[in-house]
């Protein structure tokens, strides 16, 4: 790569919301023959393309995009890799690769383009001293989106400078069993409560995922959050929780004033999700699992009759009712 390259390729880096560095390193790519200049120009049309068009975008990506994504040594798995504007702007990290591969892509800017990042796989949380390495040590600051966080730097997001883009962060189900997991949760609360109530660098936050163990059905390891100015500008909060919580957090919520929440999901193997609208939280939406391997027909309606038995509690709190698998 020549000293001029080099200098269009940071271009779009250091600007990556800017089409016209794009469109430049697409102009000069395109003059010297290599095939991601022209799909870099057909990702940049306005207006969408014709079906020829991208039936050509896609064959360009089929035959391209294992060398194209070499910028960022395959630690992102291919088939993750959204692409828009010429660039990849959504991934998940590749566990098949080792920590050391991982380690010689901190401060890699070719991750300025994303806008979505996938720390995790399932619910197996990666090392936070790495986590921290990676995310404070590479062009980040663009995301929009933020999937496998471990959950003890959400604080220390929350208190950075500058400011994150983030709207969304999920954070996966950690193990707290035990007195010893259940002290550290309690720091984990008293750092972030503290952090979403003076920090600035998350201002854009308004989707969160997290899950406290030694809460069980109760609302206590959350009601911080309405204390907070980070937690009254949350819009979505989802938490691993099975149904049984459902009547208390529709208390909770229901008592809240000056908050911004909409909507409250609790999932496991299935999802609920409270809808907030005009009188209240009287919306359910959802699905119930269907049966797999591990997942009975028995079990299934043991689930079904346990949310008849908690919509039973609810009364007529909720108007709206429209779960999949779910008859009422």
């Amino acid at each position: 790569m020549g000293p001029d390259t080099a200098g269009l390729w940071e271009g779009v880096y250091q600007a990556p919301n800017d089409d016209a560095p794009r469109a430049a390193l697409g102009q000069y790519l395109s003059a010297a023959g290599d095939p991601r200049g022209r799909f870099i120009a057909l990702q940049l049309q306005s207006g969408g393309l014709a079906k020829a068009q991208q039936a050509e975008a896609r064959a360009l990506l089929k035959a391209h995009a294992a060398q194209w994504l070499a910028a960022v040594d395959g630690v992102l798995v291919a088939r993750s890799v959204t692409w828009e504007r010429g660039f990849p702007v959504a991934g998940a990290l590749n566990y098949g690769r080792s920590s050391q591969d991982r380690d010689r892509l901190v401060g890699c800017r070719a991750f300025a383009t994303l806008r979505s990042l996938d720390l995790g796989k399932s619910n197996v949380v990666q090392p936070r001293a790495w986590c921290e390495r990676f995310l404070w040590g590479t062009p980040l600051r663009g995301l929009e989106t933020l999937l496998g966080l471990p959950r003890a730097l959400l604080a220390p997001l929350s208190r950075s400078h500058p400011p994150w883009a983030l709207q969304r962060i999920s954070c996966p189900a950690e193990g707290g069993g035990g007195p010893a997991g259940i002290e550290h949760e309690r720091e984990e609360i008293g750092e972030l409560r503290q952090s979403f109530g003076v920090g600035g660098g998350l201002p854009a936050l308004v989707d969160v995922t997290l899950s406290y163990a030694h809460g069980g059905r109760s609302t206590a390891p959350y009601a911080w959050l309405w204390e907070t100015g980070q937690g009254r500008r949350l819009r979505v909060l989802r938490l691993n929780a099975d149904p049984s919580a459902l009547p208390q957090w529709h208390a909770q919520l229901s008592a809240c004033v000056d908050v911004g929440l909409q909507e409250l999901e609790l999932f496991t193997a299935s999802s609920l999700t409270l809808h907030r609208t005009s009188a209240g939280w009287t919306r359910l939406t959802g699905v119930l699992a269907p049966a797999t391997r591990g997942r009975s027909a028995d079990r299934i309606e043991r689930e079904r009759l346990d949310l008849r038995e908690v919509l039973a509690t609810l009364g007529g709190a909720l108007t709206s009712i429209d779960v999949d698998g779910f008859s009422g």
